[in-house]
């Protein structure tokens, strides 16, 4: 109880420093609006393309509080603009929130998902992976109320990219398996192609290469259906380099043979270098050395030809576009200048009252964030102190529930009581001795063969004993033990936030954020700041 009313008084102070921003920046805003508006229209007849993008954020900015219509337009022209000028990551993630906000103010449900889909994309390729699934739950939050079934599982697929690059390969298995589902309800083929050569990705990356096997070769087949030899390419690739992990090399060599010939046809580079360098590791690993050193040169020439072009390319792009913008900004900063003068004459008056209105409503917000800021910290203090309490109980009582858990909708016993209690007994001695949870590649696989059990028994057993599934189990002893880490003393002062992640069993810092603050409540940066004050 104490919790949600903290958590109501956080809300509420961050509602009322919304509001207190949106007074300022609306009472400066309208002040200006017209003649900035006047002087940015000015400004576009002469502008470059680098500048027209900026400007035209610029103008939706000026119009959106009296004009939004034209906000709304300006907004949408800009975005165009910087997609066809293929700007940078940053520019194009600055340019995508902008349009956000117009479109927001329009509340335009699917506009603002797909907004989010593209803001979330931006992140991922600047391996802000954190921030991308943050913008991905909140698309498929809207595109799920909408139903559109299409986003959802263009959003599902998104989000299940995130966990396999985060090494989450159980949760990137739930989502591309939930995203498959929609597509073959709504028949795209093309999408079902690409989520079971997803699916199959995965498997590969968990050594399960059967299973992978399969998904490559469903994938495969539908494509073939719709004739994209581009995607038949890439899968026959995908297959043959199985084939030659599972050390099947003639097997493999006929896959590269058909990818290879589509991609020559196509002339797909990217394609052509993979097949080469795949032909390559399976006539070394054959040991005809000679024919594995053939297909390596042919591999390392095109490769570097491809290098060379590109690098050639964006050298003479990037000399053009800094000799252009060079004499672009000298003039476009001589006739900046003219209009900041002209308008600071003009409005010189009314910034004085909005300076003063603006500090007036600041200090208003400096204190409420004060507040707020003390009273966050309260609501850190208890969730450690909370956590902690849980923790010396846990060492204290071992609680295992009845039997009733191992027993179907029928009340059929599934796993006997010999096979529960053998299983649950080598499963508390691995953890709670061993520590075999910090492991960092400890997969339900690996941990099914060291308990001399199959998969199938561990997985029902956790999920019926514990409610969890295996990643959510091993994470929260993960979780668990770092908090026991963080809160020793010696090993809090020594050890970083990260060493103490992988210390107990995280691969990634990202992995060991996201699963301390689900199990937690609370960022283990936030929980270190706040345990020496208890």
């Amino acid at each position: 109880m104490n919790q949600n009313r903290r958590k109501k008084a956080c809300l509420t102070g961050r509602q009322a420093l919304i509001i207190i921003i949106f007074m300022v920046t609306y009472t400066a805003s309208f002040a200006q609006n017209s003649n900035t508006a006047d002087s940015l229209k000015n400004l576009l007849k002469t502008a470059n393309k680098n500048e027209k993008a900026k400007l035209l954020n610029e103008l939706a900015k000026a119009y959106l509080p009296n004009f939004p219509q034209k906000a709304k337009k300006n907004a949408m022209l800009a975005l165009q603009l910087a997609k066809k000028q293929n700007n940078r990551k940053e520019e194009a993630l600055e340019y995508y929130q902008k349009s956000l906000k117009i479109i927001e103010e329009f509340k335009d449900k699917k506009g603002i998902a797909y907004s989010f889909i593209n803001i979330g994309v931006v992140y991922k390729k600047l391996n802000n992976y954190d921030d991308a699934l943050e913008y991905y739950q909140k698309s498929l939050k809207i595109l799920e109320e909408i139903k559109d079934k299409k986003g959802i599982a263009y959003s599902l697929n998104n989000i299940g990219n995130i966990y396999k690059e985060l090494s989450n390969y159980e949760d990137a298995l739930e989502y591309y398996q939930k995203s498959l589902k929609i597509k073959e309800e709504i028949k795209d083929k093309r999408g079902i192609a690409y989520s079971l050569n997803n699916i199959g990705d995965t498997y590969k990356e968990l050594n399960n290469y059967e299973d992978a096997l399969e998904y490559y070769q469903k994938s495969l087949k539908i494509k073939e259906e719709i004739k994209n030899k581009r995607g038949i390419a890439y899968s026959l690739n995908n297959i043959g380099e199985l084939y030659n992990k599972l050390g099947k090399f003639n097997k493999a060599l006929l896959y590269f043979g058909k990818s290879l010939e589509i991609a020559e046809s196509l002339n797909t580079k990217d394609i052509i270098i993979d097949s080469y360098e795949l032909y390559s590791e399976s006539y070394s690993a054959m040991g005809n050395y000679k024919k594995a050193f053939e297909y390596y040169k042919q591999y390392t020439a095109l490769k570097d030809s491809v290098f060379s072009l590109k690098t050639h390319k964006q050298i003479s792009d990037m000399k053009n576009k800094y000799e252009t913008e060079k004499k672009d900004k000298q003039i476009q900063t001589l006739k900046y200048e003219n209009n900041i003068k002209t308008i600071k004459i003009k409005h010189h008056k009314k910034t004085h009252i909005i300076y003063i209105t603006v500090l007036i409503l600041t200090c208003a917000a400096i204190a409420i964030i004060l507040i707020q800021y003390r009273k966050k910290n309260t609501a850190y203090k208890f969730l450690v102190s909370k956590n902690l309490d849980l923790l010396s109980k846990e060492k204290e009582l071992k609680i295992f529930k009845g039997k009733n858990f191992f027993r179907d909708k029928n009340g059929q016993s599934i796993v006997s009581d010999d096979e529960k209690e053998k299983i649950l007994g080598k499963l508390e001695n691995m953890f709670d001795t061993d520590k075999i949870f910090t492991q960092h590649d400890l997969t339900i696989n690996k941990l099914s063969k060291k308990l001399s059990t199959n998969r199938n028994y561990l997985s029902w057993v956790i999920k019926n004993e514990f409610g969890k599934n295996y990643s959510d189990f091993i994470n929260e002893y993960r979780v668990k033990e770092a908090m026991f880490l963080l809160s020793d003393s010696i090993k809090n002062r020594i050890l970083s936030i990260e060493a103490i992640g992988e210390e107990a069993g995280f691969k990634t810092r990202s992995s060991f954020y996201l699963a301390f603050k689900k199990y937690a409540g609370i960022t283990p940066s936030k929980f270190k700041d706040n345990i020496n004050g208890l």
